[in-house]
């Protein structure tokens, strides 16, 4: 059987090499915020453990993820695929 070569976190590493200061500071520092995109929120947390889709009237698209992360609830709202709320319980 060959072997297979896992190229995700180089192909992330890459890819983060463009975003903007401010979100990279975020990303090391292993938080969000307002802006991220969902690929920069899932370089920064990983995958939720939870996504909600949520109903709008406006054409807009909305999304909900939630995080348990360090003893703290995290939710992000998404709007059009930019988080445009954190929240943390």
């Amino acid at each position: 059987m060959a072997r297979v070569l896992d190229v995700s976190k180089l192909q992330t590493e890459v890819a983060a090499k463009d975003f903007p200061t401010e979100f990279k500071s975020a990303i090391a520092a292993r938080t969000v915020a307002e802006g991220m995109t969902y690929q920069m929120v899932q370089i920064s947390f990983g995958d939720p453990e939870q996504k909600k889709i949520n109903d709008t009237t406006d054409g807009t698209f909305s999304e909900t993820w939630f995080y348990l992360k360090d003893g703290h609830r995290w939710v992000l709202t998404f709007a059009n695929g930019k988080v445009n709320k954190v929240q943390v319980y």
